[in-house]
């Protein structure tokens, strides 16, 4: 099966509190920056899973930006079309946990690199595609981010590929809105939709009304593992207990991996336990992106 593997959306950093409790609108202590972006993340679990992986995104000719660059090549994704932008900075995004565990976003985005991505920076690589990845955050965070990632939905589809989604819902989300253009029409071309517990039912519909139609779906709960309908049949995929230390981009970890194993095996409950133990291993370090070997090193500031 295999085939290559199209992720389009934002690529960012990420700056957070080292701990619970420490809230956005408060003097105190961050750790970071660390390469993240949904998208971005999702791509790199994939491309880490052993499927070719294209990333197309907009950085800042910053150090921020070459620190997402050397980490994502450094992990296996094609950078080639991540645009490097010398007009625009990096897209920033500071997180913060309250003691509940419940995130806090402040964007930096919309005047950003990211929102600058548009249609003339797909190139010609909707037509190489064999899947497209998109995460809910790209059609969230800027109208012009939404319309290049619709565009390679779409293009995607007409060369006869298929469509993995992940709503990525983040309501109450600083810069980004709840409404997500063109979620409907997602969800009906979508082959594979990876939720988290919630999100469908916030966009009108159901894991089992989408199973119903044949979409392939696989609904996450954090710790509490997921759950996998196909057809009329539901598999549950019980949580690894695990020392959590971080779980931001835990559920993009999910989705890359099993996206990248269901195109390599085309089994989707092989595909489940891989991105659940993916996800599992990913929440015991700091960070959204999982760090590499110890021998990464991104480039120091000011480096060219």
């Amino acid at each position: 099966m295999a085939g290559h593997l199209l992720v389009v959306g934002e690529a960012l950093v990420e700056i957070m509190r080292p701990r619970r409790g420490l809230a956005l609108n408060v003097p105190g202590p961050f750790e970071g920056p660390f390469p993240s972006g949904a998208p971005a993340i999702a791509a790199d679990a994939a491309a880490r899973s052993g499927v070719d992986v294209t990333l197309i995104a907009a950085v800042g000719n910053d150090p921020f930006g070459r620190l997402l660059v050397t980490r994502l090549s450094a992990g296996g994704v094609n950078t080639a079309g991540v645009r490097i932008v010398n007009d625009a900075v990096t897209g920033v995004a500071f997180v913060a946990y309250d003691q509940a565990g419940q995130r806090e976003f402040v964007f930096h985005v919309a005047n950003a690199a990211p929102s600058g991505l548009r249609p003339s920076d797909l190139g010609s690589a909707p037509e190489s595609a064999t899947w497209i990845h998109v995460s809910g955050s790209s059609l969230a965070l800027s109208d012009n981010l939404a319309a290049t990632v619709l565009t390679a939905v779409e293009r995607v589809l007409a060369a006869g590929g298929s469509v993995s989604f992940d709503p990525n819902l983040r309501a109450g989300s600083a810069g980004a809105t709840v409404v997500l253009p063109g979620a409907e029409r997602l969800l009906e071309v979508a082959t594979l939709v990876l939720p988290s517990v919630g999100e469908l039912q916030a966009l009108g519909t159901s894991a089992v009304a989408l199973a119903r139609r044949g979409v392939l779906v696989c609904e996450t709960d954090g710790s509490n593992g997921a759950r996998l309908y196909q057809g009329g049949s539901t598999t549950l995929i019980p949580g690894i207990e695990t020392q959590e230390i971080d779980p931001t981009g835990a559920g993009d970890v999910f989705s890359g991996t099993f996206l990248a194993v269901f195109m390599a095996t085309a089994d989707p409950l092989r595909a489940a336990h891989a991105a659940n133990a993916a996800a599992a291993a990913h929440v015991m370090t700091m960070g959204p992106m999982t760090p590499l070997a110890s021998n990464f090193s991104p480039p120091a500031i000011g480096e060219e």
